[in-house]
């Protein structure tokens, strides 16, 4: 329960510093890979950030491949957790 309660504080948080200053580093990111500027390391770091927020699935599919290709060796995961509503009983 502690790690849900951080976690959403972690959120508003960052609401709170505005989403352009989260997008900007994305943007960054995004030029830097595709450039290849990001040391191995940097490559899983940015690229389980993406798939943290579920926005590689909706993006050029170089990242699509790359995500897939690293989840392949082991270096990135896909922890989706998804609520599950219950049949309304009424």
């Amino acid at each position: 329960m502690l790690t849900f309660l951080i976690f959403y504080e972690i959120i508003g948080i960052e609401k709170r510093l505005g989403d352009n200053k989260k997008m900007f580093g994305i943007l960054e990111k995004m030029d830097r890979f595709s450039n290849k500027d990001m040391s191995d390391q940097e490559e899983i770091d940015f690229i389980q950030e993406i798939v943290d927020n579920g926005m590689v699935w909706k993006m050029h599919e170089k990242y699509r491949d790359e995500a897939l290709f690293l989840m392949g060796q082991g270096k990135v995961v896909d922890m989706v957790l998804k609520r599950v509503d219950k049949p309304h009983k009424g």
